[in-house]
């Protein structure tokens, strides 16, 4: 297997990470910061609880600890991902122009960076409309009328 392949596969396995991790978190956001009250599957229940017995803190804040636990490895994963697919990318440009000189090749470089990180900033702000989006929604559902 080429670096390359290695390249190609550990970052596409820190992507899919970063890409269930995130949501996961923002499912998990309105019950740590909020107080709201909504299924959390049990294994998440059971590993709070751990985490409130073994530190001796409140279960709100072990919750909040265990949501940010898994927020910051999202970011540390999608970071991951980010250097790998710019590796790549940097080999595959040594490889395209190896006869040229290094100076153009910095500035595809960095074009492919604004983009890459135009790309992710506007995921990240999409996820995030489509939250309050639904948030927005379930609340307008689960009002009671006016008057009562």
């Amino acid at each position: 297997m080429k670096k390359e392949d290695k390249l190609f596969f550990s970052g596409l396995f820190f992507l899919t990470l970063t890409l269930f991790l995130f949501p996961f978190t923002a499912y998990l956001f309105p019950k740590a910061v909020l107080g709201w009250e909504y299924y959390i599957p049990d294994a998440i229940v059971s590993l709070v609880v751990r985490i409130h017995v073994i530190l001796h803190i409140s279960y709100e804040l072990a919750f909040l600890y265990f949501m940010l636990f898994l927020f910051s490895l999202s970011l540390f994963t999608g970071l991951l991902a980010y250097l790998t697919a710019h590796k790549l990318s940097q080999m595959e440009l040594q490889q395209e122009t190896q006869d040229k000189s290094p100076a153009p090749i910095t500035k595809k470089v960095k074009q492919n960076s604004r983009e890459s990180t135009s790309l992710v900033l506007k995921m990240i702000f999409f996820i995030t409309l489509v939250f309050i989006v639904a948030n927005v929604i379930q609340w307008a559902i689960s009002s009671p009328p006016p008057g009562t």
